[in-house]
């Protein structure tokens, strides 16, 4: 049994959203925001970002994210996915909103 006053364990809580918008020449901008709570200051994950092509999803790379904080950014690719995921293959012990 767990004792009541240990910080753990806690969930970690994210939230991924994202929007793609044409660049020309075939490429795409892919605006994106990743919150993470639920987590103490010092707590950092990786988080893997994926995109769907021809209905596979690809790993485009990582999001690093420390402490409950939201990481936006936006990245230029050089196709347009059919949508794009956070943690796709639940690799996470968390809950995920997208």
């Amino acid at each position: 049994m767990l004792a009541a006053n240990l910080p753990f364990p806690f969930v970690n809580q994210y939230e991924f959203s994202y929007q793609l918008k044409d660049s020309g020449g075939g490429k795409t901008a892919l605006q994106f925001a990743l919150t993470q709570s639920g987590v103490s200051d010092s707590f950092f994950m990786k988080v893997p970002i994926y995109a769907y092509v021809n209905g596979n999803p690809r790993r485009l790379g990582f999001i690093t994210v420390k402490g409950p904080t939201t990481s936006q950014n936006e990245v230029l690719l050089p196709f347009r996915p059919e949508k794009v995921t956070a943690d796709e293959n639940l690799s996470i012990l968390c809950t995920m909103k997208q």
